[in-house]
């Protein structure tokens, strides 16, 4: 068997190893990014499907329940979950950056070094976006339509 013909070592401290490492991280960035965004849908949809029977759209016969106040409680609770689905997308996201910003050094790479480091818009809004719907739903809840 020729030298050619070996596989090359991989493992810590090569340099393939670190470059997988830093393509894989690239692909968790990838993912988690694109998550942000997918989640989004999914909450308008159950929180509009609860916005219908809070706010009246949805005929209820319930006589013993309120359940508008119901609807706008399971709405705030849903808005929570979702905020924190997108505060853990947010710190896979920082992570796996930050550790695609270790591995550059070796690999020769400025990427994500070079990258501004500034407070996002994405996160900013998302920080906005999601109490503000929080409080108006527990608004909703306490005081009614």
């Amino acid at each position: 068997m020729a030298d050619s013909d070996k596989a090359k070592p991989t493992g810590p401290g090569c340099i393939d190893f670190a470059r997988a490492e830093y393509e894989e991280a690239g692909l968790y960035v990838r993912h988690y990014s694109n998550l942000r965004f997918a989640i989004l849908p999914i909450y308008f949809a159950a929180v509009g499907g609860l916005a219908t029977v809070a706010c009246g759209v949805a005929v209820t016969q319930s006589t013993t329940l309120d359940l508008h106040r119901w609807a706008a409680g399971g709405a705030a609770v849903i808005t929570l979950l979702f905020f924190n689905y997108h505060r853990l997308c947010d710190r896979y996201l920082d992570y796996f950056r930050d550790r695609q910003g270790a591995l550059e050094p070796a690999l020769g790479y400025k990427t994500m070094t070079d990258r501004p480091r500034k407070l996002s818009f994405i996160k900013t809004s998302t920080w906005v976006f999601f109490p503000a719907c929080l409080g108006f739903w527990i608004f909703v809840t306490i005081k009614g339509v």
